[in-house]
């Protein structure tokens, strides 16, 4: 079965819309463009790694460029609690936490019917990495691309200091 993209997806909606361009969530996720389906820190790290690198690139930095952002939109606050599990028993109590989102996954959400619900765990597809010396000085993965430094790693990539990575899943 053919990927549905998120503008395809809202389509079938029958709600009117133009395109769809970004959503973000109160857990800081978010999702630009409709070529990821979750809105979570995969695509969130990436867009900030891809920011730094071009700001870097035209010699600003990221502080420099928030203030500007600050000066244009204003400023806003907001808080976020997190809940770390840890040991043997926090992975105990995580994988029962997946287990139930596994098996109660909602049919709708806000009225709209979910088309199709994912799963990183059983959908992965592969792992794009590049070096984060290689990501910065091709000012980010299209350039590191280009250069023939971004490579595609399987499920079992053992994780190096310093990757910058992006992973695909159906």
């Amino acid at each position: 079965m053919p990927e549905l993209k998120i503008n395809e997806d809202l389509k079938l909606q029958k709600k009117p819309y133009k395109q769809y361009v970004f959503g973000g969530e109160e857990s800081f996720g978010l999702l630009a463009g409709d070529f990821v389906r979750d809105k979570d820190a995969v695509i969130s790290s990436a867009m900030a790694a891809e920011m730094a690198a071009y700001l870097k690139y035209n010699k600003k930095t990221v502080l420099e460029y928030l203030d500007e952002i600050y000066e244009k939109y204003g400023y806003f606050n907001e808080a976020l609690r997190s809940i770390v599990l840890k040991g043997v028993d926090g992975i105990e109590k995580i994988k029962k936490i997946m287990d139930t989102f596994r098996k109660t996954a909602p049919s709708s959400v806000c009225g709209l019917k979910l088309l199709k619900l994912g799963d990183i765990e059983k959908g992965f597809i592969r792992a794009e990495v590049v070096s984060y010396t290689d990501f910065v000085q091709y000012g980010g993965s299209a350039g590191a691309k280009d250069h023939g430094k971004l490579r595609a790693e399987g499920r079992n990539y053992p994780v190096q200091d310093g990757d910058v990575i992006l992973f695909l899943h159906n």
